[in-house]
């Protein structure tokens, strides 16, 4: 076997490859966020996909060359354009890092595997979620869609392969047999077995009734990823032990042994290439000393404007931004349980722009036009809510809505859209459980940046009544900013709490607004417990530093014994997020909270990057005091917006411990 080069490389390691189905193209999926296209014979980097806000652990392409698909540890995975570049659409619905994704062979549907424990189906043409299939005991860590396009094959943390129907969702054999977890599974292309890879260093054959085939051996350590041959006649196998390894199918006998591998994949003339923790591609012809000529029919990427690798990366580009952004939702006053209802949401101007054509109607206007136009009669049963984006949105940024209210069922759960146009409209479907007739249910719909950057939560509450609703007025709701904002973290990372405020204003204009002095000597846990019951939500800075801080530990766990919904908000910025098995950190009961990543990639421990720092100090009516606790920490509360009396009173007592000392504590709680 002949090893061709030039070496393609990533900046992290090479998770996953793929090839498109005329054998010209390589696709790779990396740590480093971006898949990337290569010119196969020649090795240039074709195209470069700044594809996810963490690292992307699989990709596929569809059979004509035309769709590129992503799944990645962000719990998203996306469709993107290879001809021209553009993301197409994301599928968000996993809780979890999406661990694997495959194309049905004619492109209509996507499955996703999670380490959420499930697998999902999507409609690539309109984003929906077909199903969710349930099964696995503990994480799905691969899957696969046979050729002709009938069954699914899931391979799991739990040990275990899992057959389904691929049209119905229904369960079919499970196959056992490895003695450790399932990495990898692949089908034969002929459709007569299929190939798992295993923690316990073997592969393993089966044919989808479930019958086990046989065990390959010879991997001294953990088998991460599996090929099959287009011609079904050779297996490749790809191991922690540093080797990629081919198999001949019918004997099982190893053909030969190569280096450098974490992931493969075999061409449609049968040429291997793999994916190490080096970041490097690599090339491999089998039963030839150079690569077969590829047909002469024009690729997808032949015309197209490519990215080339490293060119500009330096040079500033100009990028638009939109100042004056709103969201408006139009949701039902009142639901029947059981049924389903409309609500609409937007994303809009709050005015024409300046380039406007005279025939543009003005954004406000047209949202109200396109209500009429989907509500109808309804029209008057629905309540609007209005709220200015936290930030300035790029042109062409990916904003995301996610509607979460404890009890209701939204389809879609989330829709994704890039910020093209002066009003985006996104319709979500929403139904209450039968046993909640009679509740009124609170939650919102959160807008982010990019995946990752809070622009906006606006309160949503649905009265449950299985009466005739009778229309109503239409009213307007005022959304109302958070109050108080309890931020629990570690000193050593005070820079990034200060820094998030000014970096992305997550958490609304109140944050970090007005904070008070926890003087050392007061009962540290009694005080911070009635802090933390006083506010609005609950700011957990998850960090490495802050998984070993008692301090930090005794806030999150008593914020988890008050129970509240969407009271506890953790963020993190280390990859992966920072977590010890071994004592069970963070628990479950912590983990069933949404943790937010951050991007970090602009910050600095002293503060922010010169390309985004502040043009201007924090204004006079920004005021920040630092606290300190027993372990000698400083921290900082947020308690909101008060009152100037409220905020004269707070100074006059500040002024009075400074000049008291020890005499003044009691001025400052009264």
């Amino acid at each position: 076997m002949t090893e061709l080069g030039p070496h393609s490389f990533h900046d992290g390691p090479v998770n996953a490859v793929t090839v498109t189905t005329d054998g010209a193209f390589v696709i790779s999926a990396s740590d480093d966020e971006t898949l990337k296209v290569w010119d196969r014979r020649s090795g240039k980097e074709r195209r470069t996909f700044q594809a996810h806000a963490d690292r992307v652990r699989d990709c596929a392409v569809s059979r004509d060359g035309r769709l590129v698909v992503s799944a990645s540890d962000d719990s998203t995975l996306k469709i993107w354009d290879l001809l021209r570049g553009e993301l197409l659409m994301t599928f968000a619905g996993h809780v979890a890092a999406v661990t694997a994704c495959a194309l049905s062979p004619d492109g209509r549907r996507l499955v996703s595997a999670s380490w959420d424990g499930t697998l999902k189906v999507w409609d690539c043409a309109s984003g929906r979620e077909l199903s969710t299939l349930h099964g696995h005991t503990d994480a799905v860590s691969d899957c696969g869609v046979s050729l002709d396009g009938r069954l699914l094959v899931s391979a799991g943390v739990d040990r275990t392969l899992r057959l389904w129907d691929a049209h119905t969702g229904v369960a079919g054999a499970v196959l056992e047999g490895h003695t450790a977890r399932v990495h990898g599974c692949a089908f034969s292309p002929d459709g007569s077995f299929i190939v798992s890879a295993g923690q316990d260093a073997t592969l393993k054959l089966w044919l989808t009734s479930g019958h086990d085939l046989g065990t390959l051996e010879g991997h001294s350590d953990t088998v991460w990823d599996c090929a099959v041959s287009p011609d079904s006649s050779f297996i490749v196998s790809a191991s922690a032990d540093g080797t990629l390894r081919l198999w001949d199918a019918s004997s099982g006998r190893e053909l030969e042994t190569l280096f450098g591998s974490r992931c493969c994949a075999v061409g449609p003339d049968g040429a291997v290439v793999s994916g190490g923790d080096d970041g490097i591609v690599r090339l491999w012809s089998y039963r030839a000393a150079d690569l077969p000529e590829v047909q002469a029919a024009p690729s997808v990427l032949d015309d197209a404007v490519l990215i080339e690798p490293n060119a500009g990366d330096d040079a500033p580009r100009e990028r638009h931004l939109d100042e004056n952004v709103q969201f408006t939702v139009y949701r039902p006053r009142a639901i029947a349980p059981g049924e389903w209802h409309d609500m609409l949401a937007f994303a809009h101007l709050s005015d024409l722009p300046d380039d406007a054509p005279e025939s543009e109607p003005h954004p406000v206007a047209e949202v109200r036009r396109l209500v009429r136009q989907k509500l109808g009669d309804d029209l008057s049963g629905h309540l609007s809510l209005t709220q200015d984006s936290a930030e300035a949105i790029p042109r062409s940024g990916e904003l995301t809505f996610r509607p979460e209210v404890t009890g209701v069922e939204f389809n879609p759960p989330f829709r994704s859209f890039l910020w093209l146009e002066s009003v985006h409209q996104e319709d979500f479907r929403l139904r209450a459980r039968r046993d909640l007739d009679g509740q009124t249910l609170r939650g919102r719909l959160s807008v982010f940046l990019g995946g990752a950057i809070l622009l906006a939560d606006i309160a949503l509450t649905f009265r449950v009544d299985s009466r005739h609703v009778t229309p109503e007025p239409m009213a307007v709701d005022r959304v109302r900013p958070y109050r108080k904002i309890f931020p629990s973290y570690s000193h050593t990372d005070s820079w990034v709490v200060d820094q998030f405020a000014l970096f992305a204003r997550a958490l609304g204009d109140d944050y970090l607004r007005d904070v008070v002095a926890l003087r050392s000597g007061e009962i540290w846990n009694t005080r911070l417990a009635e802090l933390i019951d006083g506010a609005d939500v609950f700011q957990l800075f998850w960090s490495w530093n802050a998984i070993d801080s008692p301090y930090v530990e005794n806030e999150w766990r008593h914020a988890l014994r008050l129970g509240r919904q969407q009271f506890i908000r953790p963020v993190y910025w280390h990859k992966p997020m920072p977590a010890y098995d071994d004592r069970d950190l963070p628990p479950e009961a912590l983990t069933e909270h949404h943790f937010q990543f951050i991007e970090p990639n602009q910050w600095t421990e002293g503060g922010l990057a010169s390309s985004v720092a502040p043009s201007s100090p924090i204004s006079v009516g920004t005021r920040r005091v630092a606290r300190s606790s027993e372990d000698g920490e400083v921290r900082e509360l947020a308690l909101g917006t008060r009152g100037a009396p409220l905020l004269l009173a707070f100074f006059v007592a500040v002024a009075a411990v400074v000049g008291l000392f020890l005499f003044g504590y009691w001025l400052l709680w009264p």
